[in-house]
């Protein structure tokens, strides 16, 4: 061998072993999940039935069946729930951005449809998982809780999970950050959505996401406790509060 393709030979060699010690960077975004709260999901979701006058309760659910009473909450398959509003769990994320502190909340629920829609036959659900971007001052206000109304901002919404005919953004929660983290601008021009939370004693937290609330009453422009709501025990909704 010349001496010339000798010196090539050993340059590709060199060459080659750089790039294979190199770290793989992908194109991420710089935000980094720096801590997580447990996932909490024992809450009931309660609505009012004016024509029986009684409230009607299911694990997860503000459900339009109106075969419960107020004292034994019932809980319905996948397929059922997909039918109405639902929220399965809730978990908090804190992300650092930028040296910014931030919070996700996660909030996964069943989405169902049709296979054959033009006949309405074959009713199928599959999970997926919406986040709800909070800044600190936000985040800080589930903090201090009290008998009267807290409205919480969530100044970015994006959602994942099981694919695009149930509206499903991405795959997974980390393509979810970063197109939320893409840049500032895209991270505060986002979808807002606003949850509204009440003490109603010393072991009670009800809660509403109006967004969510208005898929089963279009009409209410405001919260209406009165007509449903979530209820979860103060002592789980501290577990996420991080």
């Amino acid at each position: 061998m010349s001496r010339v393709k000798v010196v090539l030979v050993i340059a590709c060699l060199f060459y080659l072993s750089n790039v294979i010690a190199q770290p793989r960077v992908g194109g991420g975004t710089s935000a980094k999940v720096v801590k997580s709260s447990p996932v909490v999901s024992n809450f009931v979701g309660w609505v009012y039935d004016r024509t029986n006058e009684k409230w009607s309760g299911y694990y997860n659910c503000i459900c339009g069946f109106y075969k419960n009473n107020n004292k034994v909450p019932k809980r319905l398959p996948p397929d059922d729930m997909a039918l109405f509003n639902n929220m399965l769990s809730l978990q908090i994320k804190k992300v650092n951005y930028e040296g910014e502190d931030y919070y996700l909340l996660l909030v996964p629920f069943y989405a169902g449809k049709y296979r054959y829609p033009a006949i309405e036959e074959d009713w199928y659900s599959k999970k997926i998982t919406d986040v709800y971007v909070f800044t600190k001052d936000e985040y800080d206000k589930l903090m201090n809780l009290n008998e009267n109304l807290t409205e919480v901002l969530s100044i970015n919404k994006t959602r994942f999970g099981d694919g695009i005919e149930f509206q499903s953004y991405y795959k997974t929660l980390s393509a979810a950050m970063n197109h939320i983290f893409e840049n500032k601008k895209n991270l505060l021009s986002g979808n807002k959505s606003k949850f509204y939370l009440k003490m109603e004693n010393s072991k009670t937290i009800r809660f509403l996401n109006l967004q969510r609330y208005n898929d089963i009453f279009p009409d209410k422009k405001s919260p209406d406790f009165n007509s449903g709501y979530y209820e979860i025990s103060a002592s789980i909704f501290k577990q996420i509060l991080i």
